[in-house]
């Protein structure tokens, strides 16, 4: 499609046997923010980002049961469809056990996105298009339906422009970004909370729009909130 960059033009890491892959978006300035959603999404701002890596899919639970089975992640092995998002996974439990072992699995050195990266990443890789060609969403018309009653297969619908699956929607993702509860850098910063990106499956299309933003307790466990991976470079 004449809408898709080459994805041939990014950087690649790719690790096959973990179902990992990870792309290398350029350095860029965008527009953080937005006047048309919550006030948490105020004000707007000029944001500069430096290049990074950001894995192509949503984490899957195959790929966590991998930690579960190395007996470092502590949660029950996921059962049913391995190729869904890993969901219910807190974001300590990410940050302290999942990707501590990956990295030193894989010599990456792996981490989350930070909520300006992936906003950048969401934003920047913006297609044009039906958002439920994109997205696994809370859609309540016939004329355009993901065809996802809940969670999906990663990578079932259409790639963002940086070539990213899955940015909006069937997950929404941790973030490794404390709360604030908006963008004024002068509000307070909750570093109990995380920033969650993206919106669910369980949300409607106001809500998976790529300004939109949540905080949650880092201990928070949902069958809606999973994850994908960052890396600097």
């Amino acid at each position: 499609s004449q809408e898709l960059l080459d994805v041939s033009q990014f950087n690649i890491v790719q690790l096959p046997e973990l179902d990992i892959e990870l792309v290398e978006l350029p350095s860029g300035t965008f527009t953080l923010g937005s006047l048309k959603g919550d006030r948490n999404e105020y004000p707007q701002s000029n944001a500069k980002v430096n290049g990074f890596f950001l894995s192509r899919l949503e984490v899957t639970k195959h790929t966590y049961n991998k930690c579960i089975q190395a007996l470092v992640c502590s949660r029950a092995l996921f059962e049913g469809n391995l190729s869904e998002p890993a969901i219910g996974v807190s974001w300590l439990e990410v940050t302290d056990e999942f990707i501590p072992w990956l990295s030193n699995l894989t010599g990456y050195k792996l981490r989350l996105p930070t909520e300006v990266e992936w906003e950048y990443a969401a934003k920047k890789g913006k297609v044009s298009g039906q958002l439920c060609t994109l997205a696994n969403g809370n859609f309540k018309f016939a004329a355009c339906n993901d065809d996802f009653d809940k969670l999906a297969p990663v990578g079932m619908l259409k790639p963002n422009l940086y070539g990213l699956y899955d940015m909006q929607g069937n997950a929404a993702e941790w973030t490794s970004s404390c709360w604030r509860y908006d963008h004024n850098n002068k509000s307070r910063l909750v570093c109990s909370k995380a920033v969650i990106k993206g919106g669910s499956w369980y949300n409607k299309e106001y809500y998976l729009r790529p300004s939109a933003r949540f905080g949650k307790s880092k201990t928070t466990k949902l069958d809606t909130l999973g994850f994908r991976l960052a890396m600097s470079i």
